[in-house]
């Protein structure tokens, strides 16, 4: 019981995030065989951000914790780590032992985060679920993590992967190296290219993707989450059940379709290539709310009426009952619109009408299961 009481606060915040900070006092409470049988649900999920200076340490802290009445690395089932932008360098005018500090700090950091992220994803035996956020992470030091993490990926349990890097380079990598143990999810937050698509070949049972449409540089600009030569490029990956396109940027607007070419005809070619996914039950796709344009609610007409919110609505509702009719074998069907706001289409039974909801989320009822949680 003391020792988690002496857990370094950091660890402990971030270890347990996800509930209220009385918990951890309320289970060095409860009797020996409770804190066995409740402690691997407190410590099955696990969160670790921060700059690469923090980052750094605070997985080797996790790597060192002990707690003697259970193996928290083991308990461990979904695990994800962010690397956030570093502090800023001294301003001019700054002690030359600051600048020192700084300039040895990140060299450390750089030399051992990759070494710290391997080592921790090592002693998460039991974790099968992995949120790698590297972004931010500097050039040098995302070319270093794959030689550390090479060797122990075959050993990994991992089969929910969901990967945010600049550029392809370590999502083809992660895939290449899982191809001895394939993946059933796959997010692909940041750096998804048409490499990864090229290995779908070693992914055979890969049920569920996600990835971002802003990140193909091959799309129709008005429409990138429904240009067909987007799901065309997906289709390698034939046996999906779980599908979703994103696009994370608001440059992306609906106005301008191409001249000779209606939106009604845009609409039929996605729809059979949508069809190229026998297996799939859950879709979805972004239609940005403000860059819905007249040209599309008046099927290229420039001089129709201006867009209003309910002639929007009708658009998008008249849109997902159109799918739905063309998909009989789609479940669920969801229309990101903005931030807050998605249009959800379900059904009970094949070919049955799809009932259209709209919902909205916030802090007090945030997104949840398709197509936000990949391991939903």
């Amino acid at each position: 019981m003391a020792q988690l009481s002496a857990m370094p606060p950091e660890l402990a915040l971030h270890i347990a995030s996800f509930i209220p900070g009385k918990g951890l006092d309320a289970l060095t409470r409860t009797s020996k065989a409770n804190r066995r049988t409740y402690g691997c649900r407190l410590f099955s999920r696990v969160r670790f951000e921060g700059s690469e200076v923090e980052l750094s340490k605070i997985l080797l802290k996790f790597c060192r914790v002990s707690l003697s009445f259970i193996d928290i690395h083991a308990s461990v089932r979904h695990a994800t780590i962010i690397v956030r932008r570093s502090r800023p360098c001294p301003q001019a005018g700054s002690s030359w032992r600051d600048s020192l500090d700084y300039h040895n700090e990140d060299i450390n950091a750089r030399e051992s985060l990759p070494i710290r992220i391997a080592s921790v994803i090592a002693v998460m035996s039991g974790v099968r679920s992995l949120v790698l956020d590297i972004e931010k992470m500097r050039i040098a030091s995302l070319l270093h993590l794959p030689v550390v993490l090479e060797p122990q990926i075959r050993k990994w349990g991992v089969d929910r992967l969901r990967i945010a890097s600049s550029g392809s380079f370590f999502s083809v990598f992660v895939l290449k190296a899982c191809k001895h143990r394939p993946l059933r999810a796959l997010h692909i937050q940041r750096g998804f290219a048409r490499d990864v698509c090229d290995l779908a070949k070693y992914h055979v049972g890969l049920k569920r993707l996600q990835i971002s449409a802003s990140d193909i540089s091959q799309y129709f600009r008005p429409f990138p989450s429904m240009k067909s030569s987007t799901l065309d490029m997906i289709s390698k990956f034939k046996h999906l059940e779980w599908l979703v396109i994103n696009e994370d940027t608001r440059s992306q607007h609906l106005s301008g379709v191409d001249a000779g070419r209606s939106f009604e005809t845009l609409v039929r070619r996605f729809i059979l290539s949508v069809q190229k996914f026998p297996d799939l039950k859950y879709f979805a796709f972004t239609v940005w709310r403000d860059g819905i344009g007249k040209d599309l609610l008046n099927d290229g007409d420039l001089d129709g009426p201006e867009p209003t919110p309910a002639s929007i609505t009708k658009w998008v509702a008249a849109l997902a009952v159109r799918m739905g009719e063309a998909l009989p074998e789609l479940e669920q069907l969801c229309i990101l619109l903005a931030y807050p706001e998605v249009v959800r289409c379900t059904r009970t039974q094949r070919g049955a009408p799809m009932r259209v909801k709209w919902e909205r989320w916030d802090q007090t009822n945030p997104p949840r299961g398709f197509p936000f949680e990949l391991s939903e």
